[in-house]
């Protein structure tokens, strides 16, 4: 067998296997679909725009049951992004985050920070104006760690009051 006859035969054989793991995606995000329904905090998180099934599912995945929570800074320190400054004396240290909580919270919080900013206006604004204010204008990553945490505030409220999500409502 020549080399030609091989090179098609592999190729198919990887086509029929990129097929098999095409539908064996699209059935799972199916199943992540009936799951973050049968949930009844899921449909007030889709609702916000920018977050889909997937990043709810992760979310609700870490979080659990955002009930439990008396505040959204719980869940800020869940996710390890609650501030902190090393100071001794006169000196005063930089400002970060402890990164003491979960790393894929952390993760999705960052991720939903990115994806908002495209499809929502709102907190497009505020990007803009956590990047171009005068007095400490945060670098990109800072921004998003803060429209992230702005999220979290109102995907908190959105699960407490258990309502959808309203442009009009948000202060940016």
């Amino acid at each position: 067998m020549d080399w030609k006859k091989r090179a098609k035969i592999k190729l198919r054989l990887l086509l029929g296997e990129i097929e098999f793991l095409t539908s064996q995606i699209e059935e799972l995000e199916k199943e992540i679909e009936k799951l973050v329904e049968e949930t009844e905090v899921g449909e007030y998180i889709k609702s916000v725009p920018g977050i889909g099934t997937i990043i709810t599912a992760i979310m609700l995945g870490e979080i659990g049951d955002i009930n439990r929570f008396r505040s959204w800074k719980e869940i800020r320190k869940l996710a390890g992004l609650n501030l902190y400054e090393i100071s001794s004396g006169e000196h005063t240290g930089k400002t970060q985050i402890t990164r003491r909580g979960r790393p894929l919270l952390r993760k999705i919080i960052y991720l939903m920070a990115q994806t908002t900013l495209k499809h929502n206006p709102e907190m497009k604004i505020k990007y803009k104006q956590l990047r171009k204010r005068e007095k400490n204008s945060l670098k990109v990553t800072q921004a998003l760690i803060a429209i992230g945490l702005k999220m979290i505030r109102i995907i908190f409220k959105l699960a407490k009051s258990k309502t959808k999500y309203n442009a009009e409502k948000v202060y940016v």
